[in-house]
């Protein structure tokens, strides 16, 4: 199964929403694949609806990723990276 994958936040929906409509135009309203958006925090209703208005024909997959999988381990120096 093929897919388009986007780690994003809330906060960047305009962006997201830039980034999604090149990507419809250049390329996927020919392929139609579908897209998994991925964030450390509950999407917004919002959010989803944005998304949705803009990809009306696609499959759209939202995902929570916990914030141990998100953030750095606590082995490693922050400063340092």
């Amino acid at each position: 199964m093929l897919l388009l994958l986007m780690l994003c936040r809330n906060f960047e929906i305009y962006s997201v929403r830039e980034t999604l409509q090149n990507i419809q135009d250049r390329f996927n309203d020919k392929f139609n694949y579908d897209y998994t958006f991925l964030n450390d925090e509950p999407f917004t209703n919002d959010f989803i609806y944005l998304i949705t208005t803009l990809i009306p024909k696609g499959k759209l997959n939202f995902g929570l990723i916990p914030v141990d999988h998100w953030s750095y381990p606590d082995h490693i120096n922050i400063t340092h990276v």
